[in-house]
């Protein structure tokens, strides 16, 4: 069998953008003749997995050299979509994003038990998710979904997200975020165009973690 499997590693930076600045920000997005359109906006769908005690968010509250986020992805609004597996690992200051694309359609998997060891998920790529995921017991916590619009400037990549919405998955309670979110990733031997592309920005790099921001949301983690 086949794997569709992605890796990539880079730097990123975030940037909240409030509804209230979105003027500023458009004007100097619209100022860079080399920013380019890429893709059409989509909706994109993420459900966050997390062990009991929420290790995942903890680790990544602490700020440890090494630490994971595992989630499915979708994009779209209905249920013949595929999803994929993906697990988000930070490494000191860089993102390495591993991805897995399946060809399980979202209406026919079982979000609660998505990683159980009989799933049909694991099942097919058994060695490969023990590999990634070991031994921990992992239950879905956040549903988070966003609008995303893509850009690329001299093969950096930037990404704004808007319209974010988080749903509690136990009481499935939902709450908005009024902010956005500007996203810049970059290989290091780019950084010297990055700060000539920021040069005249006027927003501050912020920490910005929507598996983090939704917990905080909720009143389940100390965030900001």
């Amino acid at each position: 069998m086949s794997i569709d499997l992605n890796i990539i590693s880079r730097k990123e930076l975030k940037f909240v953008i409030s509804d209230h600045d979105l003027l500023k920000f458009n004007r100097w997005l619209f100022s860079k003749k080399k920013i380019i359109p890429i893709f059409e906006t989509r909706k994109i769908n993420s459900i966050y997995y997390d062990e009991i005690n929420l290790q995942s968010a903890i680790d990544n509250l602490s700020g440890i050299e090494e630490r994971k986020k595992y989630r499915i992805r979708w994009y779209g609004d209905n249920d013949i979509s595929k999803i994929n597996f993906e697990l988000k690992q930070k490494i000191n200051q860089y993102s390495k994003k591993i991805t897995l694309k399946t060809d399980f359609l979202l209406s026919e998997i079982n979000i609660q038990n998505f990683f159980n060891l009989n799933s049909p998920f694991v099942n097919r790529y058994k060695e490969l998710i023990i590999k990634l995921i070991k031994s921990k017991y992992l239950e879905p916590t956040l549903d988070i979904s966003y609008s995303r619009s893509y850009y690329t400037y001299n093969d950096i990549r930037l990404t704004f997200d808007k319209n974010i919405k988080y749903k509690l998955l136990k009481t499935n309670e939902i709450r908005e975020d009024m902010s956005n979110i500007l996203e810049i990733k970059f290989h290091e031997k780019k950084i010297d165009l990055v700060k000539n592309l920021l040069n005249d920005f006027d927003f501050e790099i912020s920490r910005n973690s929507k598996y983090l921001k939704g917990l905080y949301y909720f009143d389940i983690i100390d965030y900001f």
